[in-house]
């Protein structure tokens, strides 16, 4: 064995031992301290180690090397440094620990429990409207104490005065202190909320949803005089919503006799049609906040919720006959056949698997091409600047050169890649193992390339989103050409009825889910603007922020600033929950809906709204005192994030004020002291492994923005370009301080689609960022995102695919919607091609 070798094997095994007996018996901090001192104490030995003399072979022993070690010591004023800056790491507060973020301890819901629920349909001002003694005073009798069968009786009484103009007001009053648990009656908080649920129940029994929503409908069309039997109206609607969901979330409850109701009546297209009425009329009466809330509710209820969807997507899968492949690392049938043409490119001889995608995708005469654009190596505008091969294989020469040779006068820039567009004709090795090379006449291509075949086509995904758009494409291809009208084909195999629900019996509720989501669409879809035209609004109007320190004397105008941020927040709440759960089905029904509906979003100024909204600085001279103790140090970050509105009003503790709270109002407690209330967190995230003290309502608003923002953009160049102009790094990096998978998802979605459209300097400014996207992101087998995209051709071709999604999106809108696109302006013109030509010639 070399010398050297034996030299630099015998110091290793010196370190391996020194480190386990240096470890031996250590606690983890020790174990950590002990990691530092043993990189200084091999730092020293290693220091020691100079060179002898190249001429005498003693030079190279390892003994005389060890012996050298030994005899001639560092420096001591050296060494007492190195000692001095080894104890200065180890004391270090921040240096002498691996820093972790803290875990934000949010879990995603379609809604929170049901006090809280119900505590937010009410300001301070609807409660002191409400008049809570007047209404007990107005029951007659006990209800609580009663049979089941005589509360029925008293329910189903009281719903037939509703009907009756004169008896309407009392009938409701009578109807809202029942929603309310008979507060009158009981002693505390828990036990309201208990009867809160058994009288929603008995609500729900004697059909007091069809009642409501047939009085509300005709209410919508003219409130003049009719304010407050609206609103005591749409109160009891909400209760029974809300305990309706907290009893089908907890299994309690199975009867379908609400939805089939509320479908019957139609109350939700009404509900978003007055929001659009009230766009071009503002009215208090209309109480926009409750009209959110309300077709939320609406929404969960009709439609469903999260694990709804996922059992959605589920039959949607089975009824395509697509497997479930979410949980593995796939390709894209684009993917392949990219990677099929490049391959091909390159090895001519390659027999590749049979491209997946349709017969007509691959069509440069068709709009909706540029859809989904092919782009392999041999279209990239970097690949097709470089110069061609200079040395043939047949060519007798030497070796080629190590560089492109360039004439003298030629002012092509130098360049050291090679050209992926034409083919590969050096013999590969895999045909010498195999055998005679001259025997491969078919195909002689590297084994790796076969295997890497194989895997790739073995591991495309399929989707229900990529197989309703393809059926589109091939539609509207079919009408370009004028082949046949497809305006009047029959319907594809995405429209469900009773004949679904007899073929998958299990899958009964999502299917009536997905019809009722086809019918809902359908009314409604004109309608899409204004709903999110005053979504948007309602975000831009929470740009307000109350900064209190923990010393703040909260008096009553404080107190009043507190209410009005959390009715603000609560519209928030219910305005984004409402866009998510909408979008959300639109897409599981067609991917065409969303398309129509997420343009709409962009078209909105959405990026601008929702960033302006997290990325707001407070003045500072309102930024609060830190409360990190001084004697600890300040960490750099804190000071960054001090001045954040997101960081704010996420990791304070949720706007309330406790005497204002419902429940505090219908029963009231004795106390001798004042409600003690948190409104300022004490302790910061950095201080925290888990944040479990944070503004619920909050970080819902987050996790349903970003996930919106993600699914907008989510492969659509154009709005990914407009994403990347907003400049959106910084309001991503507030958002990932804190770890939590709902909101770090949508976040790092965005990040790597960002990515790709920024130059060197903003990569090298947020590696941060690109980091995280390696540990927390599902990546592809085929994922491009860092690099290897043609950002050129896909920027050039931009607005052309937007252009193509809208005019396929119409189409389809043309196609199934033909009497609301007529009412829209839209109407299916005959072109005559001879006729226009003798027109013209004439």
């Amino acid at each position: 064995m070399d010398p050297e070798i034996e030299l630099f094997e015998e110091e290793n095994i010196i370190d391996i031992g020194l480190q386990s007996d240096l470890h031996k018996g250590k606690s983890p901090e020790e174990y950590e301290a002990a990691d530092i001192s043993q990189d200084f104490e091999s730092l020293r030995v290693h220091s020691d180690i100079s060179y002898l003399n190249s001429g005498s072979s003693e030079s190279l022993s390892p003994k005389r090397n060890l012996e050298h070690l030994t005899a001639e010591p560092l420096d001591d004023e050296f060494q007492r440094n190195i000692d001095e800056r080894a104890h200065q790491i180890g004391n270090d507060s921040f240096h002498g620990t691996v820093p972790k973020k803290a875990n934000l301890q949010f879990q995603n819901a379609d809604c929170e429990d049901l006090r809280t629920e119900i505590n937010d349909w009410f300001s301070i001002t609807e409660i002191r409207g409400l008049n809570l003694a007047g209404l007990a005073a107005g029951f007659k009798g006990s209800f609580t104490k009663s049979k089941r069968c005589e509360q029925e009786k008293v329910v189903k009484r009281l719903l037939g005065l509703l009907k009756e103009t004169e008896s309407q007001l009392y009938a409701s009053q009578s109807l809202l202190y029942i929603a309310f648990g008979c507060y009158a009656e009981l002693t505390s908080e828990k036990d309201q909320v208990a009867q809160i649920v058994v009288n929603g129940r008995v609500l729900l029994s004697c059909g007091v949803v069809n009642v409501l929503s047939s009085l509300l409908k005709l209410l919508l069309t003219d409130l003049l005089g009719n304010e407050q039997l609206y609103y005591n109206i749409l109160t009891i609607l909400y209760f029974v919503l809300v305990v309706y969901n907290d009893q089908r979330n907890a299994s309690q409850i199975s009867d379908d006799r609400i939805r089939s109701d509320l479908a019957q009546q139609d109350l939700f297209s009404s509900v978003i049609m007055l929001i659009e009425r009230w766009r071009w009329n503002p009215q208090h009466s209309f109480r926009i906040r409750n009209l959110l809330l309300v077709a939320w509710k609406l929404a969960l209820v009709e439609l469903g919720g999260m694990e709804d969807m996922k059992r959605t997507k589920a039959f949607l899968r089975q009824n395509a006959n697509i497997a479930d492949c979410s949980s593995e690392s796939k390709v894209t049938a684009l993917d392949f056949h990219v990677f099929r043409e490049d391959v091909t490119a390159k090895f001519p001889t390659y027999n590749a698997p049979v491209s997946t995608l349709p017969e007509l995708f691959d069509n440069p005469g068709s709009l909706s091409q540029l859809i989904d654009k092919p782009r392999p190596l041999a279209s990239n505008s970097i690949n097709i600047h470089l110069p061609t091969p200079e040395i043939h294989i047949s060519t007798p020469a030497p070796s080629p050169p190590s560089t492109p040779l360039a004439l003298p006068a030629s002012k092509i820039k130098r360049t050291y890649q090679t050209n992926q567009s034409f083919p590969f004709l050096y013999p590969s090795d895999s045909s010498d193992e195999e055998g005679d090379a001259s025997e491969h006449t078919f195909e002689n291509v590297p084994y790796s390339i076969k295997e890497a075949g194989e895997i790739i086509y073995k591991n495309i995904r399929r989707t229900v989103t990529q197989k309703q758009l393809w059926l589109e494409r091939n539609a509207l291809m079919r009408q370009e050409r004028g082949w046949i009208d497809t305006l009047d084909e029959a319907e594809d195999g995405f429209i469900y009825s009773e004949e679904t629900i007899k073929a998958f019996p299990v899958f009964e509720f999502q299917i009536r889910s997905l019809m009722r989501t086809e019918e809902l669409y359908g009314r409604i879809f004109p309608n899409l603007s204004s709903l999110v035209y005053v979504i948007v609004q309602v975000i831009k109007s929470n740009n307000v922020h109350l900064n209190l320190s923990p010393n703040t004397l909260v008096d009553t105008e404080v107190k009043q600033q507190l209410e009005l941020l959390r009715v603000k927040e609560l519209s928030l709440k219910a305005a984004t929950g409402l866009l998510l759960v909408l979008g959300k089905w639109f897409k599981l029904s067609h991917v065409l809906k969303w398309t129509y509906f997420s343009s709409i979003i962009f078209d909105n100024d959405f990026y601008t709204v929702v960033l302006d909204l997290f990325s707001e600085k407070h003045p500072k001279d309102e930024i609060p005192p830190n409360p990190i103790d001084a004697t600890q140090g300040q960490h750099p970050i804190v000071e960054v994030l001090q001045d954040s509105a997101l960081f704010d009003r996420l990791l304070n503790p949720a706007f309330e004020v406790p005497e204002y709270s419902f429940f505090a109002i219908c029963i009231p407690r004795k106390v001798d002291q004042p409600v003690l209330f948190h409104i300022t967190q004490p302790a910061t995230i950095f201080s925290l492994p888990a944040i479990t003290e944070f503004n619920w309502r909050y970080a819902y608003i987050m996790t349903n923005l970003f996930t919106v923002m993600a699914k907008v953009s989510l492969s659509k160049t154009q709005r990914v370009i407009v994403l990347c102009d907003k400049k959106p790094s910084d309001t991503f990096r507030y958002a990932l301080r804190f770890y939590n998978a709902e909101i770090y998802a949508p976040v790092l979605k965005m990040v790597k689609t960002l990515v790709a459209y920024n130059g060197r300097k903003w990569k090298s400014n947020n590696m941060d960022l690109i980091s995280l996207v390696y540990l927390h992101s599902k990546l592809g087998l085929r994922d491009n995102w860092l690099t290897g995209k043609d950002i050129e051709g896909e920027i050039r071709d931009a607005y052309a695919q937007e252009v193509a999604l809208r005019g396929l999106a119409q189409y389809y809108h043309m196609k199934r919607y033909k009497g609301k696109m007529a009412d829209l302006g839209y109407e299916i013109s005959e072109f005559d091609f001879f006729g226009t030509d003798i027109d013209v010639m004439t």
